[in-house]
């Protein structure tokens, strides 16, 4: 692989991002969420470094998991653009996921929170 491709990959995600983070108000939400959660966490909180990758790590799964869920819609919209009752479903599952993520997310999160109070 030449690093002009390599470099391109990356330039062809974060157009990608950039278009979900312009697009999606729910990924604009889960953004703002992010930069208040880490903010809250390092300056505040104080969180250890084991603290911290584990909040990350729920940041990134909230965040790819509204990344593929917006993905996904995109692409049933795009097939199937007369809302089929199973591509309801498909989406309602999605969102789902991401609710699931973003849950756990703000569980973990607490019980961090909770050691330092």
């Amino acid at each position: 692989m030449s690093i002009k491709r390599f470099l391109n990959s990356f330039k062809y995600a974060f157009y990608g991002i950039r278009q979900v983070l312009k697009e999606e108000q729910t990924f604009q939400i889960h953004v703002c969420a992010m930069v208040i959660v880490l903010f809250f966490s390092i300056y505040v909180f104080h969180f250890s470094y084991i603290e911290l990758a584990l909040t990350l790590l729920c940041i990134a799964l909230v965040i790819v998991s509204e990344i593929i869920n917006t993905s996904i819609e995109h692409t049933w919209d795009h097939l199937e653009p007369n809302h089929h009752p199973v591509v309801k479903s498909v989406k309602d599952m999605m969102a789902g996921a991401t609710a699931i993520a973003s849950i756990f997310s703000a569980i973990l999160w607490a019980i961090l929170i909770w050691h330092h109070l």
